[in-house]
């Protein structure tokens, strides 16, 4: 199979033998040129910019650093013929487990969010309330996280605040502790 380069902006369908001069009749020319390659002769052509494709190795490489199988590795065993199919199963098997295994991760940190949130807006609702009874002498932004906070303002609240108030820091150190 025959390939021939040519010089020119974009695509365009055609005959191979009469696409250069179709092509530059056409089309404008940009500084620079850009190689596009002809792949069957027989067919209407098909130009594809090569500078937007990546070659085959690069393109694998970047499928397993950051595609689906990204944290998987390619083993590669010598085993009995007959042990071919269990050595394919148990591959199977370890696949399907750490998909299970990434999507309960997922779930779990999906839920963690949740919590946080739940938390940062009963943080915020327990300072429109009390907000100026206990934070006399505290400075939540030097606080680390959310469970820190509201284990500090929950706790302010239970000392400093009405029954009201401490009911409110017990659901706040209650929602703050299985974090």
């Amino acid at each position: 199979m025959r390939r021939r380069i040519f010089q020119v902006v974009s695509g365009h369908e055609g005959e191979a033998d009469s696409i250069p001069n179709r092509v530059s009749e056409i089309l404008p020319r940009r500084p620079g040129p850009t190689l596009l390659t002809l792949r069957i002769r027989d067919t209407p052509i098909i130009l594809l910019p090569k500078e937007n494709y990546l070659s085959i190795r690069k393109r694998i490489a970047k499928y397993r650093r950051s595609g689906g199988a990204a944290d998987l590795v390619r083993v590669e065993v010598l085993v009995p013929a007959s042990a071919r199919d269990d050595v394919l199963r148990l591959a199977e098997r370890l696949r399907a487990d750490h998909r299970r295994d990434k999507e309960l991760q997922s779930e779990k940190l999906q839920a963690k969010r949740l919590q946080v949130e739940t938390l940062e807006a009963m943080c915020d609702h327990a300072l429109s309330l009390y907000g100026i009874r206990i934070l006399d002498n505290v400075d939540l932004d030097r606080l680390p996280d959310a469970r820190a906070r509201a284990r500090v303002i929950a706790r302010s609240m239970m000392e400093r605040g009405d029954a009201r108030a401490f009911a409110l820091g017990r659901k706040l150190l209650a929602q703050a502790e299985p974090l």
